[in-house]
């Protein structure tokens, strides 16, 4: 993936908030002294003898505060690459309706991007709903002989977009990509890649909408991001190959969030351990092992 940020009118640039750097800078102090300050109270309290489940939480915590002030530290880059693809978008559009629905959604970006709270709220809003979403533990594992796809829930015909620990992904926005974004065009059929059940079906209008599946009796879980349809419940039951909603991703839509380089599915996969957790795992093996099964399929029968 490359991204580039190439923005034609340099006046846009003066509307991200100054002075974020300190902020961010003091913010993190803050933090920090906030959780030693913790972890002191908690060996006043009980000794000094932790209780694992306890410093792991304190742990991701302050991991998450600081990915959080880093996302924030990159607010000016990421609103301004979003104006651009709007830009893009109306410069390609051929639709009146359509260049009259981009300038709205400019302007509506414009007035969230010169309201500091508002910009803040958003990214902060969008990137905690990724996390409720995926989570962010992560194992490294080879790929599972106890799991497959039966198919990708897009065609990967149009290529990834992001690949999972993407380093110019995280070097954009601040945070790691912990998922696979398939290219496709905004409101593509999302089918669900195995058979399973519907665990999460979170709608967040404008900002980072998901889906999320169980499968295998829990051991493993898919998760759908920038949805801009959910035709799913939580609760239902569903077969591969059923429809489960639509891609999104395309700036400023709605299921998008501020995350998001165009219309794409980020298609994530989660395995349960020993230990009850579930951890992120990269996706991309388990799609390539569905999709090539398929062509093998498709060759044998003479498709």
């Amino acid at each position: 993936m490359q991204i580039q940020i190439s923005i034609q009118r340099p006046i846009l640039t003066m509307l991200a908030v100054a002075g974020i750097g300190m902020w961010a800078v003091t913010s993190l102090s803050a933090t920090g002294s906030q959780a030693a300050a913790a972890t002191q109270a908690e060996d006043h309290a009980i000794g000094g003898e932790h209780d694992a489940a306890v410093i792991a939480k304190a742990s991701l915590d302050v991991g998450r505060e600081q990915t959080k002030q880093l996302v924030l530290e990159h607010k000016k880059e990421i609103y301004e690459y979003q104006l651009q693809l709007l830009e893009q978008q109306a410069a390609s559009t051929q639709s009146a309706q359509d260049r009259e629905k981009v300038t709205q959604t400019r302007q509506t970006l414009l007035s969230i991007i010169k309201d500091r709270a508002a910009s803040e709220k958003l990214l902060t809003d969008a990137l905690y709903a990724l996390w409720d979403a995926q989570g962010t533990e992560v194992d490294d594992a080879d790929i599972a002989t106890d799991f497959s796809l039966d198919q990708a829930p897009v065609s990967l015909t149009q290529g990834i977009s992001a690949y999972f620990h993407d380093n110019e992904y995280k070097a954009h926005f601040g945070f790691d990509h912990l998922a696979t974004d398939i290219r496709t065009a905004q409101g593509t059929e999302i089918h669900a890649p195995a058979d399973g059940v519907v665990v999460q079906a979170t709608d967040n209008g404008l900002g980072y909408s998901y889906i999320t599946l169980a499968h295998a009796d829990g051991q493993y879980q898919t998760v759908y991001g920038h949805v801009s349809r959910i035709d799913v419940r939580t609760g239902d039951a569903v077969h591969a190959g059923d429809i489960i909603g639509l891609s999104g991703g395309a700036v400023g839509a709605r299921g998008s969030g501020p995350y998001t380089t165009g219309s794409h599915l980020h298609f994530a996969m989660k395995h349960r351990g020993s230990d009850g957790k579930y951890r992120l795992i990269d996706p991309l093996p388990y799609l390539l092992h569905a999709n090539g099964r398929i062509v093998n399929d498709q060759m044998e029968s003479g498709v």
